[in-house]
């Protein structure tokens, strides 16, 4: 009994620090200010979120953010692609490697360019749809009988 009580201080005690930290983990890492579970690269400089003149104190576009950093777009790509990975985000599929989508329907698409020898990182999240539309299938045309004209067929519909 001693040695579990001996454990389980020593377990808290180390432990405490680590619990303490960022709400989305990674307590050392710096985070966006408008997504706050998104990490941004050390050494990033976010954008100030412009904000909502007819609504005082929100943001203007709470689902967007860019951020720029001095390196090149490969280096902030392959950052995002593994961040993003450990944080539970996918990659939506191979002909959209830079959007990436979570277990809440949620998407995040991560834009990289270069300007002015800066890398400019922009992200872009979608909220999961509350339910799918179902749209319904357009009639099909109706098909021209053998010595129909074309303008008989316009006629007819």
């Amino acid at each position: 009994m001693k040695n579990f009580m001996l454990f389980a201080t020593a377990f808290l005690l180390l432990s405490q620090p680590a619990l303490a930290g960022h709400p989305y983990g990674d307590d050392e890492q710096q985070h966006s200010k408008v997504m706050e579970d998104i990490p941004l690269m050390e050494g990033m400089e976010e954008t100030v979120p412009e904000m909502d003149a007819n609504n005082p104190g929100q943001m203007k576009e709470p689902n967007q953010t860019s951020a720029t950093i001095t390196g090149n777009e490969q280096m902030v790509k392959s950052y995002y692609n593994e961040q993003l990975l450990r944080k539970g985000w996918q990659p939506l599929n191979a002909q959209n490697p830079n959007v990436y989508v979570n277990d809440k329907g949620e998407t995040l698409r991560v834009d990289a360019d270069m300007a002015d020898g800066k890398t400019v990182v922009k992200l872009n999240r979608t909220p999961a749809q509350a339910k799918p539309q179902v749209v319904a299938p357009a009639p099909a045309p109706k098909k021209k009988q053998f010595g129909e004209s074309s303008q008989y067929h316009e006629e007819q519909q």
